[in-house]
């Protein structure tokens, strides 16, 4: 194993412990309205493989970074389909996925 598949494994085990967070975007927190539903989906996203690269950045005691499942960015994947807002202190990169995700009140933007 190199050294850079030791960080990958470090990220993702950390990501399962609940001490990680997804770089420029906002998910609902626990306890919150979709928390629930938006956790699912990116366990779907997920699947069994997970490819992380950490920031060095801390977030709210976590560790940040950005992850890819099956060629596809999961935080942009979130945010997308409505499970999560972009987070514009971190990046604009997302704000147009959510300006679609809102425009078409899916996941956290619906009105159910």
């Amino acid at each position: 194993m190199t050294r850079d598949n030791k960080a990958w494994t470090v990220a993702v085990v950390i990501w399962l412990a609940g001490a990680g967070r997804l770089g420029q975007i906002r998910a609902p927190d626990r306890g919150k309205r979709f928390y629930e539903e938006s956790g699912a989906r990116l366990s779907e996203l997920a699947g069994n493989w997970v490819v992380c690269r950490l920031t060095g950045a801390v977030s709210f005691d976590r560790v940040v970074g950005y992850c890819e499942a099956n060629g596809q960015d999961l935080g942009r994947a979130m945010v997308r389909e409505g499970w999560a807002k972009h987070a514009p202190d971190f990046s604009s990169s997302y704000a147009k996925e959510e300006r679609v995700a809102r425009a078409n009140n899916l996941g956290i933007w619906s009105t159910r």
